[in-house]
């Protein structure tokens, strides 16, 4: 078997971090426009870290929904792929 990924294979799901990050980075650019990439995500991650569980609930809720999504696409490729 090749290691080349297949391109009809569903995509991944992010986790809330990532969701996070995503919300965030621009927010964080405009604030610091001094920062490069680099230090925009050793900030974001700070500011993760520092987060409530009540103030990720957002975040790990679009993690959840994308992670059902990937399940159920991931079920429907897999099942194409056995007929």
């Amino acid at each position: 078997m090749c290691c080349i990924a297949d391109p009809n294979a569903p995509v991944k799901p992010r986790n809330a971090y990532l969701y996070y990050c995503a919300d965030q980075r621009d927010a964080v650019k405009l604030k610091n426009p001094e920062m490069d990439g680099k230090e925009v995500s050793k900030q974001l991650s700070a500011e993760w870290q520092g987060m409530s569980n009540e103030d990720r609930k957002p975040y790990v809720a679009s993690a959840e929904a994308d992670k059902a999504r990937w399940l159920k696409e991931k079920e429907a490729y897999e099942e194409g792929r056995r007929d």
